[in-house]
């Protein structure tokens, strides 16, 4: 519980941490500004401090997605490219390998010597049965 504790906290900080980062440059640019030195500054570096703090919005989903381990194996089910975001990309597995790998045959003789065949998986209790 500590440990999982520790983890969302340093996640809480990261993310503070970021949005800080990103908005210092233009809260500094703005108070040049205010002093009346934004004449002193290059043109090209009135837009970068706003860009940048513009992007900040980017940094909440990156930071939670590389900490969250649940997030790292959705992201690894749906996007095959991103396995490298996992430390064991062989136990992920798509949707159609639970799929199949979770497929149980049941068959059963009734009475009159006729087979039963039940498919069932972890998604659907009962696929097809076929006498």
């Amino acid at each position: 519980m500590i440990k999982r504790e520790k983890k969302v906290a340093i996640t809480l900080f990261l993310m503070v941490g970021s949005f800080i980062v990103a908005w210092l440059p233009y809260s500094i640019y703005g108070f040049i500004c205010i002093l009346g030195y934004s004449k002193d500054i290059p043109l090209v570096w009135h837009t970068i401090p706003s860009v940048f703090a513009k992007a900040s919005i980017l940094w909440n989903p990156l930071i939670y997605a590389s900490r969250s381990k649940v997030m790292k194996k959705a992201l690894a089910e749906t996007f095959p490219f991103l396995r490298w975001l996992i430390r064991n990309p062989d136990k992920v597995q798509t949707n159609e390998q639970k799929n199949q790998t979770s497929l149980t045959l049941l068959r059963s003789r009734t009475l009159n010597s006729s087979d039963v065949v039940v498919q069932s998986s972890s998604e659907n209790p009962a696929i097809s049965a076929s006498v």
